[in-house]
This record gives structure tokens, C-alpha cells and sequence, in this order.
């Protein structure tokens, strides 16, 4: 057996006698000279022991303000990132409340039903992102060169700007008691009374405020002008190369100042101008011709052309015709092109005018050729839908399916006709024009009417896509009817083929495209 000494310093001997003093309260006896023969205290004392397990106390947990679950799927957390799949240093997953790891779809409702438990509230972020930025050359913090810098505003170039932006505008629009389309996410209505007050529409950072009442025009001019920094440009005169001229009985839309810049910029301000923008009966292909045109040159003519169609719908075919050549054009579609400019050349003053009136009603005209396409033999698609005595919405493009039949082409191109009516009645509805009757679609073609209405025939339409059986469900719900026109009253006719000068014109007047008697400006 072994002994090994021990000491105990004094001090600790008088802090145990007087009842586990502090070693404070012993500096300060010792000092004022209250206790004879009290030893000296050092500075770096160690703790007792006792006075440790002495002197500890439970605290109260802490009461929780937040809500909490109490419940199996009572609350469930979504992200993008969560829950995680790395297990924690005691082997266990996140997991809010129920025990579970993962979420699974179930097979059979049953199962629902079995378990007693449906999930009461769904808690996301929306997957929203923070948005960091490289720090620049030159001005980097030392020491912190890796870091990054967290964006509290969005900047332009950056991919996240517009949805910062769009978020940002569609949250205060909704506080302002703004109703959000469910068919355009872009298009905000406030009503007051069941009557449509304001009507607002964003372009990325354009806004066009539309109303009927001066006052309730000019408060929201100004809070918006509070809330963000703006410019109040007034009444709209140009609008993304569109001019606009409003007067009293309605409104005129042209591109006269970007078409002639077209016209600048490929050096055709003064070339000879045409009539028409096509020949008649003349066909393209991809193999027109062995020599190859700069495609560059011809894909900028071909994209600066198709956005003249905002304001020219008699555009659409020769455009859209053009069009298809743009990955390996010949010098044949580049001749095609530059006549297209020379026909600019004599419309340049031509746009839409817009008559004004109380109300009006939804129609639409629908034709087609047929294998016209020498390259695949499809046929392309053309409609416009009037509202009262203009038209606002027009389409021309080639079908996906080769149709084996004119019939079945022309009952292709009335199912996507009727699928834009469908989306134009809902838009007209947001706005305060309810179409209280079916809308009228015109077509020049009694069997593909026939089809639709009558779902027996399965013989001559068994090939057909189902999804083009979806005219026969909206016909049937009377929200589309489908009228027979002659070949003559067709004013789509324009754009399905290359016209002779006189119908061309008689067609373009039809469609409420006018020419506008412009001032010389000093």
C-alpha cells in the first residue's frame, strides 16, 4: 500500500468554514482586515466543487410563441433542397414531426382512407433563390477574396432580374386590390362594383394602365411613382415600334418610323416598290438553286420583317413562308426577300385602326392550303378573330401532321382556331366583355363543319389525332359555332397564298388595315 500526500491551500479551508464564500467576498474581508491570521487569495482560483454542484438551478423550458404541430401531417415543410438525405452524426434524418423520411405517392386512395390522416398545411419558400455576384477586379476585399456579394437589388443582365422584378410588381399590385389573370400572368384588372376600373399590362418593366375614370387613372399614376422609381410618360404615342394615334372615334396603330429604319438599314430606302409582296403561283423549296445566299444577312431581313406582322396582318404568309429558309437560304429566297422590302417600300404609311365601341362580339375566320410544302407536303394554318369591326389576333403557321385530305387540313386548322377562341373568351372575361353567345368561326368548308358536329363519322376520320376532336366538346358546350362562308367572304384568304394585286387589296381593306395621311414633320 502506498500513501501519497496531499495540501490544501488555506484559503480554501476559510471559504469552507465560512459557509462556501466567494472568493470576492474573501478578497474584500481580507482586505478591510475583518478576520485575523485569513490568508492571502490568489487571483486565478480555481471553482469548488461543491459550490459547482451546490449552486446550479433547472430552468424552465423555454415557452414556445411560434405554432407547432400536434399532429401527423399537420404540417409539412416543401423545398427544393430539403429534406436531406445525410444522416447526422446520430445516425437519424430531418424530420419535423412524424417520423418519416421520405414522402411517397400513394397507390390507391384507399390507403388514405385507412390511415385517417390528410395533410393540413403546406409550408414553402416558392423555391426562391438568393442572388450573389462575383466580387469585381481591382476591388476585392482583402483577406476575403473568395467570398461573394449578396444582390438587395436586382441589376440588369442578370438572369434573375426579371422574376425579381416580376415578384416584386405582382406582390404590390395584389396589396393594391389588383386581380391577377388566370389565363395571362401578365395582365392585372381592378374592379370596383363589378365594373372594371383599372386594367394594367406588363412588358418586363413597361407598364400600360388603361381606365374609364380620370381620378382613379391619376392616384395609381401616383402611388406607383412613390412605390418605385418611374417616369409618367403620359398618353401613349410609341410603344415598342408601334405608333400610336389616339383620336375620338378610335385608334390607329402603325410601324411607319421602323419600317423605313428597316428599309435604311438593307439599303432598299430607294428601290422601286412592288404591289404585293409575293408573286403568284410561285413555290419555294430548300433546294431552290445552287448558290447560297449570306445567311445572316437573310435571317435579319426575315426577323425584322416578321415583327412588321404586329401591325400588318396581311404579312403573316409571306412571312412565315420565308421564314423556313433562314438555316441555309439560296439566292432565290434572298430575291423573295428583297421584293418583300420593296413591297414595305409602298406600305409604309399602312397600319390598324381600331373603331371605338361599347361593346362588341368575339369572331374568328379560319382557312388553309393544302400540301402546299414541297419540302414535307404539310399544309399551313391561318386564322384572325374580330372584335365588332376590327381584328386584334391573327396566326399563320405550318401544321405539325401532313393532312391526307383538304377536309382534314381545314378541320386541323378550325380545332386550333377554336382552341384560340376558348383562351380569347376567358381574356375578354377578365376585362368586363362577357361573350354571352357562342363565338362564330367562319369556315369555307361545309364537310370539315360536318365532321365536327357529327362524331359518327369514324370511317373517314379514324386516322385523326385525338387531340383535334376537342372542336367536336367545345361546339357541343355551345361556347364555338361554326358558320359557312363562301371563298369569297374568307378574308384569310390573304394569308394562305400569293394574290393578284386586286384581291390582295380588297382583302387587306377587310381586315381594317388602312392607310393613314401623315404630316410632313419639319
Amino acid at each position: 500500500m502506498h500513501a501519497f500526500p496531499s495540501s490544501v491551500d488555506d484559503y480554501v479551508l476559510w471559504h469552507k468554514r465560512l459557509g462556501y464564500f466567494s472568493y470576492s467576498t474573501l478578497k474584500q474581508i481580507n482586505s478591510n482586515g475583518l478576520i485575523q491570521n485569513l490568508p492571502s487569495i490568489k487571483d486565478d482560483v480555481d471553482v469548488c466543487d461543491a459550490c459547482q454542484f451546490g449552486k446550479q438551478c433547472r430552468l424552465s423550458f423555454p415557452i414556445v410563441a411560434s405554432w407547432r404541430a400536434i399532429e401527423k401531417l399537420l404540417l409539412i415543410h416543401t423545398g427544393v433542397c430539403g429534406p436531406m438525405s445525410i444522416a447526422s452524426l446520430n445516425g437519424r434524418k430531418y424530420d419535423n414531426f412524424t417520423g418519416m423520411s421520405w414522402v411517397f405517392f400513394l397507390k390507391q386512395k384507399s390507403i388514405e382512407n385507412e390511415a385517417s390522416y390528410q395533410i393540413k398545411k403546406l409550408r414553402s419558400d416558392n423555391g426562391t433563390k438568393y442572388t450573389y455576384v462575383d466580387q469585381l477586379e481591382g476591388f476585392q476585399v482583402p483577406g476575403s477574396e473568395d467570398k461573394v456579394y449578396k444582390l438587395h437589388k436586382a441589376l440588369y443582365g442578370l438572369k434573375q432580374a426579371p422574376r425579381a422584378w416580376y415578384s416584386r410588381i405582382d406582390g404590390y399590385l395584389l396589396q393594391k386590390e389588383f386581380q391577377r389573370s388566370e389565363n395571362e400572368a401578365t395582365l392585372y384588372v381592378k374592379k370596383s362594383n363589378n365594373e372594371v376600373q383599372l386594367i394594367v399590362s406588363l412588358y418586363v418593366d413597361d407598364l400600360l394602365v388603361i381606365g374609364n375614370e380620370s381620378n382613379s387613372l391619376n392616384q395609381f399614376k401616383k402611388d406607383m411613382m412613390k412605390e418605385f422609381e418611374m417616369t409618367n410618360l403620359g398618353e401613349m404615342k410609341y410603344f415598342l415600334g408601334m405608333e400610336i394615334s389616339q383620336q375620338n372615334d378610335g385608334i390607329f396603330i402603325s410601324q411607319r418610323k421602323y419600317a423605313l429604319e428597316i428599309l435604311k438599314k438593307f439599303h432598299m430606302g430607294k428601290c422601286k416598290p412592288v404591289t404585293t409582296p409575293l408573286v403568284v403561283n410561285e413555290n419555294f423549296s430548300k433546294n431552290d438553286g445552287e448558290n447560297s445566299a449570306d445567311a445572316f444577312v437573310y435571317r435579319s431581313i426575315i426577323g425584322s420583317l416578321l415583327y412588321l406582322t404586329v401591325t400588318k396582318p396581311y404579312l403573316m404568309f409571306a412571312a412565315n413562308l420565308l421564314s423556313r429558309f433562314m438555316h441555309s437560304p439560296s439566292l432565290v429566297h434572298f430575291g423573295a426577300a428583297k421584293r418583300f422590302l420593296r413591297y414595305i417600300r409602298s406600305t409604309t404609311d399602312y397600319g390598324l385602326y381600331f373603331l371605338k365601341n361599347e361593346s362588341g362580339e368575339l369572331q374568328g375566320y379560319v382557312n388553309n392550303d393544302w400540301a402546299e410544302s414541297i419540302d414535307d407536303s404539310k399544309s399551313t394554318s391561318e386564322y384572325v378573330f374580330s372584335f365588332d369591326s376590327f381584328i386584334f389576333s391573327w396566326n399563320s403557321k405550318k401544321q405539325n401532321v401532313v393532312a391526307q385530305s383538304l377536309v382534314e387540313a381545314k378541320y386541323i386548322s378550325t380545332t386550333t382556331a377554336a382552341n384560340q377562341a376558348i383562351w380569347l373568351r376567358k381574356i375578354l372575361l377578365d376585362v368586363g366583355q362577357i361573350q354571352d353567345e357562342a363565338t362564330i368561326i367562319w369556315v369555307d368548308n361545309k364537310y370539315a363543319i360536318s365532321i365536327a358536329k357529327n362524331p359518327v363519322q369514324h370511317g373517314i376520320t379514324k386516322h385523326i389525332n385525338v387531340k383535334f376532336h376537342a372542336i367536336r366538346e367545345v361546339e357541343k358546350s355551345k361556347e364555338i359555332r361554326l358558320e359557312h362562308c363562301s371563298s369569297e367572304e374568307q378574308i384569310v384568304d390573304i394569308m394562305t397564298k400569293a394574290l393578284s394585286n386586286g384581291q390582295f387589296e380588297i382583302l387587306r381593306s377587310r381586315l381594317g388595315v388602312l392607310k393613314k395621311n401623315l404630316k410632313e414633320e419639319c
